[in-house]
């Protein structure tokens, strides 16, 4: 009897001599890293990270369970702007909050961060909902409630999966 994991330490196998079982999927934490950069004139509308569909990421969900964001904020947006994660499963067609909500706005009690002051700001930890857990979601960041003058600035920011 063998033993084997992938190079992520993510998949177990099992081999009786004549082939290989996968048996399980460690829940290891992973993070999406976005880029870095200057949002001009964010505006109010809910609207794709940097207005572009630039932060679009594949990324296998199947075993994650939480999900949070951080970034590192080195401007201020306005007031009440904020930046979210989402997720579709669909290729795209329709995008979803991590509560599970249309990912129609950043409403209250889904993964987000406010950008009215600068520093580390970090989302509390979202517990997926089982329509997340897809080994070819896709992943994404957006902000709403600008005011299409202000312009947050971006240091790391990281959507965490565990």
């Amino acid at each position: 009897l063998y033993f084997a994991s992938d190079d992520a330490g993510g998949t177990l196998a099992r081999s009786d001599g004549a082939s290989w079982t996968t048996v399980g999927r460690s829940r290891s934490p992973r993070t999406v890293d976005f880029m870095f950069g200057q949002w001009t004139n964010q505006p109010a509308a809910l609207t794709e990270y940097f207005g572009a569909n630039r932060s679009t990421m594949a990324i296998d969900l199947s075993t994650q369970t939480q999900v949070r964001l951080s970034t590192v904020l080195y401007g201020a947006g306005f007031t009440n702007a904020k930046l979210c994660g989402q997720y579709s499963v669909d290729f795209g067609s329709t995008w979803l909050n991590f509560d599970g909500s249309a990912g129609t706005s950043c409403a209250t009690g889904v993964v987000q961060v406010a950008l009215n002051s600068t520093g580390l700001k970090v989302s509390g930890w979202q517990d997926l909902p089982a329509t997340a857990r897809d080994e070819n979601a896709l992943v994404r960041l957006v902000g709403q409630s600008g005011n299409g003058g202000s312009d947050p600035r971006f240091g790391s920011t990281v959507l965490e999966l565990r």
